[in-house]
């Protein structure tokens, strides 16, 4: 857990806007990597009483950046700038303490420092402060206020909250029943959903929308997970999104099935990323749009949804995509939709990868690769492609056009024969 709390407290330089030009100018330097400049800056700001910067010195000292390590002079500028309202200093101040960083081990004031940042709206100390109440550090073990504090994590997008949420809701449940599986009945369940647990508000849907140890009732099933989803409960708003969309319990309303779809999907929701896919695609709920809909299918895919992999490979959606992204001049994305197409040789994909490789467009300029990919056209009779190439082939050097034929080799076996 030390080391996830580490994790946690580490610093975005770039969080707050700012004003100061040479704040900006420090921020600048950091990301460019030059650390001692940035160190410099850091410290003259700092020292004329910045907030902002006497707490990215502190981490500069903290993580040995432009300067050796050293976790006293970094507890010293987080406290400067905790003790002005800093809330990412108190995070990162707490930490120290929780670790015995540069100060001896304290969780009493790390839980201080830890509270003062949450109450603030700060998710990674929000996070810390759920970890002591779970774990009685610094504080006695509380499981509801531990549950509170994670959960305003989790609102905030923090996916190990949310697992964290659900672990000590479950364990609340099974604790009243005696029994794991007893713990998601009707007796327990709806209890627990009174008092706010957004996992048994979830579950306590579930048994209206199953009809188990009660009449099946959607209207209800509809009712709690709303309360759960309104917590950031995914699988509540996931749920609720669909009975929106198939008008289980309420009025089918297609928008806010997308909107809970949404909801469920910025956070990592497989299915509800698929979902929204679809509802892009066609066009309930809000109008078609084949980019975004390509967007969250690509999302679902790389976490192996089957369907939304077989939906990217589709051709006539990729390309309407593709239209769609040239008016924004968003080339990069354009190239990553071409090439899974081009390397199941489709003739037209592979004739606008060469297009993009011949301009730079979305990808380092190369004639040779925009031969190669050319010649695999032209190779499935795409006239245009035999076009460009034979033109490209007149002007490039000799040198390049040998390497251009070798690599149209290799393109023939890996885009056209496999």
């Amino acid at each position: 857990m030390r080391t996830l709390l580490a994790a946690l407290t580490a610093l975005m330089l770039l969080a707050t806007p700012v004003v100061a030009g040479d704040f900006e100018d420090a921020n600048a330097a950091y990301i460019a990597g030059y650390h001692q400049k940035a160190f410099r800056l850091f410290k003259s700001l700092a020292e004329q009483g910045d907030a902002r910067a006497q707490n990215n010195l502190g981490w500069m000292y903290a993580n040995g950046k432009g300067v050796p390590e050293d976790n006293a002079k970094a507890v010293y500028w987080y406290r400067k700038a905790a003790e002005q309202g800093d809330a990412r200093a108190q995070n990162n101040l707490g930490w120290m303490y929780a670790n015995g960083k540069g100060v001896p081990e304290d969780n009493a004031k790390a839980v201080y420092w830890y509270h003062k940042a949450a109450e603030q709206g700060d998710a990674r100390a929000q996070n810390n402060l759920g970890w002591m109440y779970a774990n009685g550090k610094g504080v006695p073990e509380d499981n509801a206020k531990a549950v509170y504090w994670y959960r305003k994590a989790a609102e905030q997008g923090d996916s190990w909250a949310q697992k964290k949420v659900v672990e000590l809701e479950k364990m609340a449940a099974t604790s009243v029943a005696g029994d794991e599986q007893e713990a998601f009945r009707l007796p327990h369940v709806k209890p627990l959903a009174e008092q706010g647990y957004a996992g048994a508000q979830y579950a306590l849907g579930q048994i209206y929308r199953k009809g188990e140890d009660v009449p099946k009732d959607d209207a209800k099933a509809v009712h709690w997970y709303r309360k759960a989803a309104e917590q950031g409960y995914l699988y509540a708003q996931y749920n609720l999104g669909t009975m929106y969309s198939n008008g289980k319990g309420v009025p089918e309303d297609n928008a806010k099935a997308v909107y809970w779809f949404l909801k469920a999907a910025e956070q990592g929701f497989v299915d509800a990323q698929s979902k929204l896919g679809d509802m892009y695609y066609n066009g309930y709920g809000l109008p078609k749009h084949a980019a975004k809909a390509v967007y969250w299918y690509r999302k679902a895919a790389e976490q192996g949804d089957v369907d939304a992999q077989r939906q990217i490979k589709r051709p006539r959606l990729i390309f309407k995509a593709i239209k769609m992204l040239k008016f924004s001049g968003d080339y990069q994305q354009i190239f990553s939709l071409l090439k899974p197409l081009a390397k199941d040789g489709n003739k037209k994909a592979l004739h606008q990868l060469g297009v993009m490789y011949a301009k730079g467009q979305g990808v380092a300029q190369s004639d040779i690769e925009a031969y190669a990919a050319w010649s695999a056209a032209a190779h499935r009779g795409y006239q245009q492609s035999q076009e460009a190439r034979d033109t490209l082939a007149s002007y490039i050097s000799e040198q390049d056009l040998v390497k251009a034929k070798k690599l149209a080799k290799e393109y023939w076996v890996t885009h056209i024969l496999k």
